[in-house]
């Protein structure tokens, strides 16, 4: 019994680490995410090519920072941080909504 009440103990420690996403799915999202809160940026699939054009994916990730604003840590990228400097009140932190590529793939097909 008392290894039942230890795999419940871990479970629970799981998931409160885990924030829920309230969309039309429910989607389980890490806290530490590589996306920007601002504007919803993530990381780029690029090929590097070599003289030969063989071709190596690779991840070309956002330029995220962590800022206070409003009295919340954020991660925002540069190009927001740019932009609030130039124009504020203009980009507003909002929670982050998952969003699928423009083309069709699986996810959105349905």
């Amino acid at each position: 019994m008392s290894s039942l009440a230890g795999i419940i103990i871990a479970l629970l420690a799981f998931f409160s680490r885990i924030s829920y996403h309230n969309d039309a799915k429910n989607y389980l999202l890490p806290n530490m995410s590589k996306f920007c809160d601002a504007c919803g940026r993530g990381a780029l699939t690029i090929n590097l090519r070599s003289k030969s054009e063989n071709a190596v994916k690779s991840k070309q990730q956002v330029n995220l920072q962590t800022a206070k604003i409003d009295g919340k840590r954020v991660s925002i990228c540069t190009r927001c941080m740019k932009t609030m400097a130039k124009k504020p009140g203009l980009i507003k932190i909002t929670p982050r909504k998952v969003r699928l590529a423009g083309r069709k793939t699986k996810q959105s097909a349905k």
